[in-house]
């Protein structure tokens, strides 16, 4: 591909708008296109904690989302971390005193971080109520510390990154949907049909989340999705009104086993919440009807937890909950690359979308340029999926 070729982007999460802002500023005209607003999907509905520290089982995963957070990172000493919604002191997870099962889980966590050189730190029951005091921690709790996590207000860093799109002169078209395309020798696409009209294309990346699968199909055919077996997963996240200081955590906090839930604070003042039985509740058509009372579940989880926030009843007045859907690939790990039979159709879809962003970006646009893909991204090509079919 040549530095000024015409590169349509699908998708303005933070995944597209960072892969936009990357292509545009190595020479490529790019253009982004979002079905509707900026960041208003997935990236609006996510928790945003940018680690590895809960990708310890898999090395290469591991470390693949390090350099997610290094780039991270890297971004906010260039830009400074307000331009971009970096935040945050750590990650803390722990388990109560009666729950073994989740002690000993959390000891495995700890021993295959130390193994790969991790900084997590293990704590006790004195060491977490020194880590976070605005938490009430049982005698006998225990958990391990990951300083290097961090927060993100993942809908400002995309907003950022759709700046650098426009200073780096790309353009982008909201509220625009893609409907068809245009194929040439080979199987390459030549233009993409949109709502808004014509665009010629030199090559495309489809970074639209939930909708990857969907547009894929719709652009190459039903065989596409083959490729791109994805579980479409809901999750609830709960935003309270805005919390007594005492109760503002600069960390990501995680409650493992039973009564598991999670929370971070916001750039407005409250706390965001999540836990996968919640999640696992919404999944449901009646679950989702219930959404009300899955919310009020997790902030009396919070507030018995937390003793400086109001009690669950007044924080459930003032509370805000969506349910965002998460593209989840089957094997859990990235499908990067070019789609078979389309030489020039890239996609990037992933959990941990919002920690890999930039990294991706970066790599994307690489392998977009050079034709070959960059060594921490080679096992995650979209042909993994394709050979696996009968």
């Amino acid at each position: 591909m040549a530095s000024n070729d015409r590169v349509a982007v699908i998708g303005g999460g933070i995944v597209g708008c960072a892969a936009a802002a990357a292509l545009a500023r190595g020479g490529r005209r790019v253009t982004l296109i979002e079905q509707g607003r900026l960041a208003a999907g997935t990236t609006g509905a996510s928790f945003a904690w940018l680690n590895a520290t809960s990708k310890w089982d898999d090395e290469p995963y591991f470390r693949l989302n390090e350099a997610g957070l290094r780039a991270w990172m890297a971004l906010a000493e260039e830009a400074g971390a307000a331009a971009i919604g970096l935040d945050g002191r750590g990650a803390l997870l722990w388990a109560e005193a009666g729950d073994a099962e989740a002690q000993a889980a959390l000891r495995r966590q700890h021993e295959g971080l130390a193994a790969l050189g991790h900084r997590a730190q293990w704590l006790d029951d004195k060491g977490l109520a020194a880590a976070a005091p605005e938490v009430r921690f049982a005698p006998g709790a225990c958990g391990l510390l990951a300083p290097e996590d961090r927060l993100l207000d993942a809908p400002r860093a995309a907003r950022f990154l759709a700046g650098r799109l426009a200073s780096a002169g790309g353009t982008l078209r909201e509220d625009t949907r893609v409907v068809a395309c245009r194929r040439g020798p080979c199987g390459r696409v030549t233009a993409l049909q949109t709502t808004a009209g014509g665009i010629d294309v030199d090559a495309v990346l489809l970074a639209a989340g939930p909708a990857t699968g969907e547009l894929a199909a719709a652009l190459l055919g039903p065989e596409a999705a083959g490729c791109l077996p994805l579980d479409l997963v809901p999750g609830l996240l709960v935003d309270t009104p805005t919390v007594p200081a005492r109760a503002r955590t600069g960390l990501a906090l995680h409650r493992e086993g039973s009564g598991a839930w999670h929370a971070r604070a916001m750039p407005g003042g409250g706390l965001r919440l999540g836990a996968e039985d919640t999640d696992a509740g919404v999944a449901t058509r009646r679950g989702q009807l219930e959404a009300h009372a899955l919310a009020a579940t997790l902030l009396g989880r919070a507030a018995a937890a937390m003793p400086g926030l109001p009690p669950a009843a007044p924080l459930l007045e003032g509370a805000a909950w969506r349910v965002g859907v998460r593209p989840i690939p089957r094997d859990g790990r990235p499908i990067v690359g070019p789609l078979p039979g389309a030489p020039n159709l890239f996609v990037a879809v992933t959990h941990s979308g919002v920690t890999l962003a930039l990294h991706l970006a970066a790599a994307m646009a690489h392998w977009m340029a050079e034709g070959a893909p960059p060594p921490d991204l080679a096992r995650y090509g979209a042909g993994r999926f394709a050979a696996a079919r009968p």
